[in-house]
């Protein structure tokens, strides 16, 4: 078996791969944990996975239950905003909840992009289920700069 060197912090090596999620666990800590405890802030952070492809990216976010008039879509720079808001129901005197733990209020999310977009009116997004879905197409000079490098190996 191979003997791995400690100091090591590639992807391969845990500790790689924990410096590489670092940026998203305090993201995940604040939606997914300090709710249990009732510590909502008044903007909640809708989960996102951002994937990029050969010619565009694609951003999916989960926005369940929204209506288009409740989310709004931004981008400039390399910077895409997302806002949806979802106003409180109102109970009625009547009303007689034994639970109750849908969120209400603000979801904002900001997300950096590895480019600048060139042309913010190229970008399509379309709803379908609950999941927003963005689709940022790449300029020509974000493809020109993706290229291949060769390596020469000697001997």
């Amino acid at each position: 078996m191979k003997k791995r060197n400690p100091s090591v912090t590639g992807l391969d090596h845990p500790f790689g791969r924990l410096a590489q999620r670092m940026p998203t666990l305090s993201d995940r800590w604040d939606r997914d944990w300090l709710p249990l405890w009732g510590e909502v802030s008044d903007v909640l952070l809708p989960a996102v996975d951002l994937k990029e492809e050969e010619e565009k990216l694609v951003l999916k976010a989960d926005l369940p239950g929204f209506s288009e008039k409740e989310i709004e879509l931004t981008c400039v720079g390399d910077r895409l905003s997302l806002k949806a808001r979802r106003e409180t129901e109102k109970a009625k005197e009547t009303d007689d909840y034994h639970m109750s733990e849908r969120h209400y209020g603000s979801y904002q999310r900001t997300v950096v992009l590895p480019f600048a977009v060139r042309d913010p009116e190229a970008i399509r997004a379309h709803y379908e289920k609950g999941v927003l879905t963005v689709e940022i197409p790449k300029s020509d000079a974000v493809k020109m700069q993706q290229r291949p490098i060769p390596i020469r190996f000697e001997p």
